[in-house]
């Protein structure tokens, strides 16, 4: 079951510094750690994969225009 919170700024940051290293589950657990008092300990996988395609398009809308 999801928490349901948004994310946090800190979270984003974490995941856009992270986004071309990682597995989604790997960047989900790290938030648990990293920052349980903005989602109560834990993140979806797939939470996290949604964000990541979220921040991955702007680069591919700015390829595309290239």
């Amino acid at each position: 079951m999801t928490s349901g919170k948004p994310f946090s700024p800190n979270e984003i940051a974490f995941v856009r510094s992270h986004l071309h290293e990682k597995y989604p589950s790997v960047i989900a657990r790290a938030l648990g750690q990293y920052y349980p008092e903005d989602n109560g300990g834990s993140r979806s996988t797939k939470s996290v994969a949604i964000l990541m395609q979220k921040l991955r398009e702007p680069e591919k809308k700015s390829q595309k225009q290239v």
